[in-house]
């Protein structure tokens, strides 16, 4: 998942294309045996638990607003 996160940022891209930067373009150790349907299978897994994840996100993040006022 944080490959992809990465991609987003440094090079926007297609699942398909995010998956070709992984195994081409970058050094990203066990690259080699990540396939298509692992990248859908993580996205899958963070829309099934989205609520958990923006709670947590926001929470943290709070806590970092806080500590710099």
């Amino acid at each position: 998942m944080l490959a992809m996160v990465i991609n987003r940022c440094l090079a926007p891209s297609s699942k398909r294309d995010n998956l070709r930067w992984m195994q081409e373009d970058i050094f990203f150790t066990g690259a080699e045996g990540i396939e298509l349907q692992h990248l859908y299978r993580a996205l899958g897994f963070l829309y099934a638990h989205q609520a958990e994840v923006e709670r947590e996100i926001y929470f943290r993040t709070a806590n970092i607003a806080a500590r710099c006022i």
